[in-house]
């Protein structure tokens, strides 16, 4: 199974595109809503039963302050509900217990899944 976010900049707005550091935390909202969905279909087909998710994500750069870095939005995004003031939306949760996540960016160098990741997502960048 290969699933993949394409992101149309066309369609993001040009002070997020401009920005550096929104367009950062825009794309670890992505990849959050991304995993999100993964997760939440596992757990309808009874495939998986997240007490602890692990992780292992391609070294980036994201976009990390006091406020906010992905594992603490990932948590925020399965285990609780989230409202988005701004497009006046509700993101309901879909885990209901214990959330343990263990995230870790791995250097394509060194990872042969994530230099599989790497050639997975190059194929569906050039498609789009």
């Amino acid at each position: 199974m290969v699933i993949a976010c394409v992101i149309d900049n066309k369609k993001i707005y040009n002070h997020i595109i401009n920005n550096k550091a929104l367009k950062g935390r825009y794309s670890d909202y992505t990849l959050r809503r991304t995993i999100k969905m993964i997760i939440n279909n596992l757990i309808k087909d009874k495939k998986i039963n997240p007490l602890k998710i692990i992780l292992n994500i391609n070294e980036q750069s994201t976009k990390l302050n006091r406020y906010y870095n992905l594992k603490d939005g990932l948590i925020e995004e399965l285990k609780y509900w989230i409202v988005n003031f701004n497009y006046g939306k509700k993101h309901d949760p879909v885990v209901f217990g214990n959330l343990d996540i263990e995230l870790t960016y791995q250097k394509s160098e060194k990872s042969y899944v994530v230099q599989a990741a790497d050639l997975v997502a190059g194929t569906v960048r050039k498609k789009f």
